[in-house]
């Protein structure tokens, strides 16, 4: 009976502390919404507080997650605070854990050299066994931050063992779904391309056989992964494509896939006709509504893309009925609304004229007539005096009644 007793008292105690947590974020959440980023930066460290003395490392990794967005509003002395007890804790905390705080620190680390910019490559290299915010030089900003991304991928087996779920208090904006097919690897690996990515120039000329790697690239899992792509000689593109080999495909399609092609093309084979076809393959793997949304989506932007009188006459259809297939599901996600937005953009009409304000009499003229979706224009001529005319050309009202009262001199209808 007292064991029972004791055991309730500790479940009561456990579900009251995991509550006070939730309550605290709550209030977070709440200034944060309010604009009050300094008011919500100390409760966090209220929490972090809470969390160092009860030894817990979910709710500390949160602490950092927060502390990270706020980082950039505080005061030097803050920020260098922030980091120091960031790499405190990653010397102190689990594996998984210390991949999660590293990653945070890459990122505080990178955010804070973006807004930097031009002051830490003003600075001079000095010697020092220690990084620093205030001292550091551009190299070691980014040596500091590549060796962080590189820690957050050490210890494969492991990370790749954990499941987000393990860490569900920090990452609430998964689907309920995804916690227990998602590892912490994966999670982390995908973080890596997403930085990784923001270095490459996909503008750059790159010395790659693209037509003998076109099929590796935009092909099956498989082929994709266990090609080397000696050629390519672009490090970035390179170092992003190796993270890309790294990850685990499924035999129905994933996010990450669609992600790999869309890269792939994009940054080394620019080749939309070719993209079309695998992402017609991929098609036929998606396992839910919102991939397929996405992958219809990617697919209408690049038949538009294509469309020309000479070429493609129907390619604007083609766009218009994905994009229709795309808003048949109304899940009000990103997707669908992007779709709706593109549909507005393709089928809206567009007409714009550029005449000379002032021509003398009987010289001959041209104007400049740019349309779209319109398939004739009527232009008139009226006879007036220069005050109406002024008058006429800035007022729509003026301009529609003038039309009505007077009689045009001349009019023609242009097909266009």
């Amino acid at each position: 009976m007292k064991s029972l007793f004791t055991a309730v008292l500790l479940l009561l105690f456990t579900v009251g502390f995991s509550q006070n947590y939730t309550n605290d974020w709550d209030k977070v959440i709440s200034l944060e919404n309010e604009g009050k980023i300094k008011s919500a930066e100390k409760i966090v460290r209220n929490i972090y507080s809470k969390a160092v003395n009860s030894k817990n490392e979910t709710q500390l990794i949160k602490t950092f997650f927060y502390k990270s967005k706020y980082m950039l509003t505080l005061e030097e002395d803050a920020q260098q605070k922030i980091i120091s007890n960031l790499q405190k804790q990653i010397t102190k905390a689990s594996i998984p854990s210390k991949a999660l705080l590293n990653l945070v620190y890459a990122r505080c680390l990178n955010s804070y050299l973006t807004k930097n910019n031009s002051i830490i490559r003003s600075r001079t290299y000095v010697d020092s066994m220690e990084f620093n915010l205030k001292t550091s030089s551009f190299n070691e900003f980014t040596h500091e931050i590549d060796k962080a991304y590189s820690e957050t991928l050490k210890e494969e087996n492991i990370l790749r063992a954990t499941a987000i779920k393990e860490y569900e208090q920090i990452f609430d904006f998964f689907q309920p779904e995804e916690f227990n097919k998602t590892s912490i690897y994966s999670y982390l690996l995908e973080a890596n391309i997403e930085h990784y990515t923001t270095n490459a120039n996909k503008w750059g000329f790159h010395n790659f056989q693209n037509e003998i790697y076109s099929n590796a690239l935009l092909g099956t899992n498989e082929e994709f992964k266990n090609t080397a792509f000696d050629s390519l000689k672009n490090n970035a593109i390179l170092k992003v494509i190796r993270l890309y080999q790294m990850a685990d495909y499924k035999n129905t399609a994933t996010e990450l896939e669609l992600d790999r092609l869309l890269f792939s093309n994009e940054y080394i084979l620019k080749n939309p006709e070719r993209l079309l076809k695998s992402l017609s393959s991929l098609q036929k793997r998606a396992p839910d509504n919102y991939l397929l949304q996405r992958i219809q989506l990617e697919k209408a932007i690049l038949v538009n893309g294509l469309a020309s009188k000479e070429n493609h006459p129907d390619y604007k259809i083609k766009a218009v009925s994905l994009l229709d297939s795309i808003l048949t599901i109304d899940n009000k996600s990103n997707t669908f609304k992007k779709a709706l937005q593109k549909k507005s953009e393709i089928v809206s009409g567009l007409l714009s004229v550029n005449m000379l304000k002032y021509t003398y009499d009987k010289e001959n003229t041209r104007a400049f007539i740019n349309y779209k979706n319109i398939d004739s224009i009527k232009i008139s001529f009226y006879k007036t005096d220069y005050e109406t005319a002024e008058d006429v050309i800035l007022f729509d009202s003026i301009a529609k009644t003038f039309q009505q009262k007077h009689k045009s001199y001349t009019s023609k209808i242009y097909h266009l």
